[in-house]
């Protein structure tokens, strides 16, 4: 290498090597806004996590829909935090809180921050859904919102048609983790959430009082978040399910003792009776999971039922053919063993049949 060019690439190294501590300097330094430089910026100066808390209100529910698995209503939530920066003179206004209403508060929300809590398991868009707020002198915020829309549940219908439901009302800051926001509820939160006394809808009944729960979940985004649970308590009316579900069930399960009972009958009257009775259970079992189509997911009481009944039916049918079948027991000896089994299986089969129904139905309840 000459020493021009020798020269020149001393000359670009010393300048790489100058350059490099401010750029390395460059890519270290964080990218973040300092919280409490703007009104709409996390509260600075307080201890973190900012405690956010909340209560609801259940105003009305007009429907349960268990195949979506979803609950339709109107719901009021309210949500309570404190800013610093929110605080004014009481003595200067003459007034201790600011007040909202649905048309003022948008603009106003506008130019604070707030923990942005979302109603996380709401259904598409609500049919209503209006805010009103408060700023109190002391640097304090609550905001109410009332919404009339569908919220999507879970539903467990292992005990149908004897179950209690828990609705669910989920609460969530997607834009805050839960090492920023997190919920609370305190004792005034508690007395103020619950259902409206009243209360009622077609088959369910409703607790006054909510339960709720404060967890933590992990986001999409590999962050916890704070959640709250609302969870309102139904209690399905099984009255009506008695001639809806039973009445045809049992009516149906005739057929296999009569046919057990008939004196003196032939072989195919009998065969005839169960299989009747066998045709009947299986369009039986076609409408109740049109009907109730979440039936067949899960283990529940209904379900028992048929698998009995179809035993049943099944077991019937043996006894028809064997020791209710002249033709087959005079191919063996013990003319009178056969009667005696004829006699004990005539009635204990059905006794057995019904205590194994009404010991599923009694556990189920």
């Amino acid at each position: 290498m000459s020493p021009k060019l020798a020269r020149s690439a001393a000359l670009a190294l010393s300048l790489v090597a100058l350059a490099a501590p401010r750029a390395v300097a460059q890519e270290k330094k964080p990218d973040i806004v300092k919280r409490g430089d703007s009104p709409l910026d996390l509260p600075g100066g307080v201890e973190y996590p900012i405690k956010v808390s909340v209560s609801v209100w259940v105003n009305s529910i007009s429907k349960i829909d268990e195949v979506e698995g979803s609950f339709t209503g109107e719901v009021d939530v309210r949500i309570h935090w404190a800013d610093a920066r929110l605080a004014f003179d009481a003595k200067a206004t003459g007034l201790d809180r600011k007040e909202y209403g649905f048309e003022e508060t948008p603009g106003r929300l506008a130019t604070m921050w707030t923990p942005a809590v979302t109603i996380a398991n709401m259904d598409k868009g609500p049919t209503e859904d209006r805010q009103a707020l408060i700023v109190f002198a002391k640097g304090e915020a609550e905001l109410l919102r009332r919404t009339n829309a569908k919220f999507r549940t879970p539903l467990d219908f292992s005990r149908f048609p004897f179950d209690t439901q828990c609705l669910e009302i989920e609460l969530r800051s997607p834009k805050y983790g839960a090492s920023e926001v997190v919920f609370t509820q305190t004792p005034d939160d508690r007395h103020q959430s619950g259902v409206k006394t009243g209360t009622v809808i077609p088959n369910w009944t409703f607790d006054r009082a909510l339960g709720n729960r404060i967890l933590v979940r992990r986001g999409w985004t590999g962050r916890d978040h704070s959640v709250s649970v609302a969870t309102i308590r139904a209690h399905r009316d099984t009255g009506q399910y008695f001639f809806q579900l039973f009445l045809p069930f049992f009516t149906i399960m005739m057929f296999p003792p009569l046919a057990l009972w008939v004196p003196k009958a032939e072989v195919m009257p009998r065969a005839n009776m169960a299989f009747s009775g066998l045709f009947s259970l299986i369009a039986y079992s076609y409408s109740v999971f049109i009907r109730y189509p979440m039936l067949g997911a899960v283990d529940n009481v209904m379900v028992r039922l048929l698998w009995l009944g179809y035993l049943f039916m099944a077991g019937v049918l043996v006894l028809i053919m064997t020791i209710f079948n002249p033709a087959f027991t005079g191919k063996f000896r013990g003319k009178h063993v056969w009667a005696e089994l004829h006699a004990w299986a005539t009635w204990s089969v059905p006794l057995i049949f019904l205590g194994s129904v009404a010991t599923t139905i009694l556990f189920s309840m």
